[in-house]
């Protein structure tokens, strides 16, 4: 009986345990989550025969916001080529933001720019 009690206390210990090491990773998952959401909906939008100039400024903007928090979601200040490529993908967001009011087509370029910031960190990363 005293065998079964530790066998039920031990698995109980080690969920709590594996609980709490996957919460310690939601917001870096979380974040990084929401960046791949408004990168899809960016190429969704690039490729529809409608292009709105106006919704890739949206998410483009968001895309900017998220990415003020990549360091601190990541907690990984000592490490200069992962501050570097967040520092990248802010740049590249700012450069999509800075583009003129202009056709999708004059947007694409820019969020090809901001794709290649994410697949260098993932390169490395992930």
């Amino acid at each position: 009986m005293m065998l079964l009690v530790g066998l039920m206390m031990g698995a109980l210990g080690t969920s709590f345990a594996l609980n709490t090491l996957r919460q310690a990773h939601a917001l870096p998952r979380g974040l990084m989550t929401v960046i791949n959401h408004h990168h899809r909906s960016v190429k969704t939008e690039l490729a529809a025969a409608d292009c709105s100039p106006a919704e890739l400024r949206d998410h483009f903007v968001l895309l900017g916001v998220l990415g003020s928090d990549i360091d601190s979601a990541f907690s990984m200040p000592h490490d200069a080529v992962f501050t570097r490529y967040a520092s990248d993908f802010r740049a590249a967001t700012a450069a999509a933001l800075a583009i003129p009011d202009a056709a999708c087509s004059a947007l694409a370029p820019a969020a090809t720019r901001i794709n290649d910031t994410c697949n260098a960190c993932h390169r490395d990363y992930r």
